[in-house]
């Protein structure tokens, strides 16, 4: 009669680890909050979240397209979509009095920054120590955060 062997693994076999859904259970296991849209009540919630004083949806930022220079960023503006159609340099001019933490995406969504360069200008404040930020290459972005005292480009 054949024998049978048992097959051992190589490893022992261990449990993955996995990270719990809901906050309240992160936070008795140690993890630290990854989703804003969760609530202590465990559950999913589908809540309008506030972004630099403005109201949006969960993972959906407000895009403002603009055509005619200079355009002057608003406090509600998040992202800037740049649409030259009028074929001539642009000027974005962020606002005087931001609250700390506010920041602004400007992008050149016609593809022509290259020809027509994008001038971000910030009144009464520097950005990244100098006193413009020019996107010059096409469908080229830049990020500016207000830190309290300057806008910095991250």
């Amino acid at each position: 009669m054949d024998q049978i062997q048992s097959i051992q693994p190589l490893a022992p076999l261990l449990p993955i680890p996995t990270m719990p859904i809901f906050p309240a259970q992160r936070q008795q296991q140690g993890f630290s909050p990854v989703a804003p849209f969760c609530d202590d009540s465990d559950s999913f919630s589908s809540s309008i979240i506030s972004v630099n004083n403005t109201t949006v949806n969960p993972g959906v930022l407000p895009v403002i397209v603009v055509t005619t220079s200079p355009y002057l960023a608003t406090p509600t503006d998040v992202v800037i979509g740049v649409n030259n159609t009028g074929l001539v340099p642009f000027s974005v001019v962020l606002p005087a009095n931001p609250v700390t933490g506010k920041f602004y995406v400007v992008k050149d969504i016609s593809g022509t920054a290259a020809t027509f360069n994008i001038t971000v200008t910030a009144v009464g404040h520097t950005i990244d120590g100098a006193t413009s930020a020019i996107i010059n290459t096409n469908f080229g972005s830049l990020t500016f955060l207000f830190n309290g005292t300057n806008w910095s480009i991250i």
